[in-house]
């Protein structure tokens, strides 16, 4: 069964001049370059989520896309932490109710599949499109105040949010707070906070303009990416690449913009998380198309 929700928006809605949705297609073919995420412009218009059997049901059964305020476990999330410290009219309203209920994803399915650091979110993928209207705060752990972006990466004033505070759709939320030194990384004292890791919060389905949990899009999506895992896995280097200089080599993908990159440079740039289940291993690489294979459904 398949599953696609759409609203129907009005040209006043979406805004003057919008006629449809990014359309988030696959990437090319054995090429992981359309999932790479620059911090300096890192919005996208789909958003991809793991869930469960579960939650598909529930959605199925017709609840709504955002539903709940914490996971299993009780908890909210770190980034809900950290917006309780900022400042600046962006944080004010991912701290009030609108934004309570939400979900957490990433702008491809591959990076995330694993989950992190132990903790798994299902083996069902929700591909969840925004309204080319919507804005995203960029909130990073390292900086006191997030700014706005839109959709094409321009920087939203404070002074047209407050005027159209309901355009904001949620959050880009870099942990990067421990950036700068190889002592920060690899401190055991620091524990699991040393790593890096990146996600994009939504908490306003007024804000998604489609949303599906089975189609031969999702399905040619993760078909796409595992056969570019696997590609990558069959070229890569066999010594392993040791855990501290990992995570500085993806936080550096991260920041550094702009210049042709490798393909295992590619790779980095694309993850979410620098955390030991996606280490760039052939066995890694390899492991994570199959995982992504025996999801297609």
């Amino acid at each position: 069964m398949s599953g696609v929700h759409r609203r129907v928006l009005t040209r006043r809605q979406l805004g003057t001049g919008a006629v449809a949705l990014l359309a988030g297609g696959p990437a090319r073919a054995e090429s992981l370059e359309a999932d790479a995420v620059s911090n300096h412009s890192p919005l996208r218009g789909v958003v991809w989520s793991w869930t469960t059997a579960e939650q598909i049901a529930e959605l199925r059964a017709g609840e709504s896309l955002f539903s709940r305020v914490t996971n299993k476990d009780g908890e909210r999330g770190y980034l809900h932490q950290v917006l309780q410290q900022k400042t600046g009219l962006a944080a004010e309203l991912l701290r009030s109710k609108r934004f309570d209920k939400g979900r957490f994803g990433w702008w491809n399915p591959w990076a995330t599949c694993d989950g992190f650091r132990g903790e798994r979110w299902g083996d069902r993928l929700l591909r969840i499109e925004l309204r080319t209207d919507g804005w995203l705060a960029v909130v990073r752990s390292s900086e006191p105040k997030p700014k706005v972006l839109d959709l094409d990466n321009r920087e939203v004033s404070e002074t047209r949010l407050s005027t159209q505070p309901e355009r904001l759709a949620g959050a880009y939320f870099v942990h990067d707070a421990l950036l700068g030194g190889e002592r920060d990384w690899c401190d055991p004292s620091v524990g699991g906070w040393a790593t890096g890791y990146r996600e994009v919060y939504l908490g306003d389905e007024l804000r998604v303009g489609r949303w599906s949990y089975d189609s031969p899009q999702l399905r040619d999506r993760l078909t796409a990416a595992a056969n570019a895992l696997e590609a990558l896995g069959n070229a890569a280097d066999e010594r392993p690449t040791p855990m501290c200089k990992w995570q500085q080599e993806v936080a550096h993908c991260w920041e550094d913009g702009g210049r042709p990159m490798t393909p295992l440079e590619t790779f980095r740039r694309g993850l979410a998380f620098s955390s030991p289940e996606y280490n760039a291993t052939p066995e890694n690489l390899r492991r994570l198309a199959a995982l992504l294979r025996s999801r297609v459904l």
